[in-house]
């Protein structure tokens, strides 16, 4: 499930002194590139070339420019989600307002884009819900397993407006508001060998998110196989 989610409204909280400087790097590296984007955004309105009055005119619009992270690579649904979301924020305000999406764990992995998120360094985040059970158990809710037969009955779960509101809470309650979310299938595993039954998993080494409910289906489908 791709979840798309932004820090809660209020106050900022302040910076822990905690941080490493990988992350402070990557704030950093943040803070750049909105200054940057920012910087272009002031040029093009003041470069555009169709007479001062019109320059003036156009120098009094207030315009906006925005991050948006995600660990995932570009050519996947989450990046597709996060461009269709710039363009539709673009179209609306009418271009005053512009978000830059930057995929493949720029601004950081999925732990660093949830606290960086939650701290108001990264107004927006676009990412798998399984990472973030750490942060909001009840996000372990879309990793239960065997509970549908088909992606269609899902999606008339998870489309119910009162599932959608329950997990609006969620997210406010973990500091962050819960925007939208998009299913991207029912999760698979992919292997070099040849996988029928339980059984063909003895042995086989399983890479998985940060997330410990995946790892105990996993010892669970492991118990089972020896009942």
């Amino acid at each position: 499930m791709a979840c798309f989610y932004v820090k809660k409204a209020g106050k900022y909280n302040k910076p822990r002194k905690s941080y490493s400087k990988y992350r402070l790097w990557r704030r950093a590296a943040a803070v750049m590139m909105i200054l940057s984007l920012t910087a272009g955004l002031a040029a093009c309105g003041g470069s555009a070339g169709e007479g001062s009055q019109a320059a003036a005119k156009d120098a009094g619009v207030q315009r906006y420019a925005w991050p948006l992270g995600s660990s995932s690579p570009e050519d996947t649904v989450t990046q597709i989600y996060a461009e269709k979301f710039a363009d539709e924020v673009d179209r609306l305000s009418d271009g005053k307002m512009k978000i830059s999406v930057y995929p493949n764990s720029v601004l950081g992995g999925d732990r660093e884009l949830l606290e960086s998120c939650k701290d108001g360094d990264i107004p927006f985040v676009v990412q798998n819900t399984a990472p973030q059970v750490t942060f909001m158990k009840d996000t372990a809710v879309f990793d239960m397993p065997a509970l549908f037969d088909s992606i269609d009955e899902v999606r008339e779960h998870v489309d119910n407006p009162r599932f959608m509101k329950l997990m609006q809470q969620v997210y406010n309650d973990g500091g962050y508001e819960l925007l939208g979310y998009a299913d991207q299938g029912f999760r698979v595993m992919t292997t070099n060998k040849k996988i029928e039954s339980l059984a063909d998993f003895k042995g086989q080494k399983i890479r998985t998110m940060e997330n410990s409910y995946i790892w105990h289906t996993g010892r669970r489908s492991e118990q089972a196989r020896h009942l």
